[in-house]
């Protein structure tokens, strides 16, 4: 019910990401964040997001899935929202963050 309220009266996609299951194991102090997220508003603009939230190095790759899915980076809220929305009205995100390039610590 609340969901469905703010698609309707702000135009807005309820959102809630989660942390993915190895983030939660080693950083336990990481929970859901809950956003309210214009309809238009692309995959890729929600990855710059979390990585600013995160606080997330160059090396480090960040990904998102819905349901097992991830998203291609233009997808629109809008689009993954009539695909993949919840029975309780919120769109659930999952992310986890991965080292790429063979980085090496210093």
């Amino acid at each position: 019910m609340e969901a469905r309220y703010v698609l309707e009266k702000y135009n807005r996609i309820p959102v809630i990401v989660t942390p993915g299951r190895h983030l939660r194991n080693t950083h336990p102090d990481l929970s859901f964040e809950r956003f309210m997220l214009p309809v238009e508003l692309q995959v890729y603009q929600l990855l710059n997001i979390l990585r600013r939230r995160l606080e997330m190095g160059n090396h480090e790759a960040l990904f998102v899935y819905i349901k097992q899915t991830i998203p291609t980076p233009s997808q629109t809220m809008l689009e993954l929202y009539n695909d993949f929305q919840s029975e309780d009205g919120y769109l659930y995100f999952t992310f986890s963050p991965e080292e790429v390039f063979g980085s090496v610590s210093r």
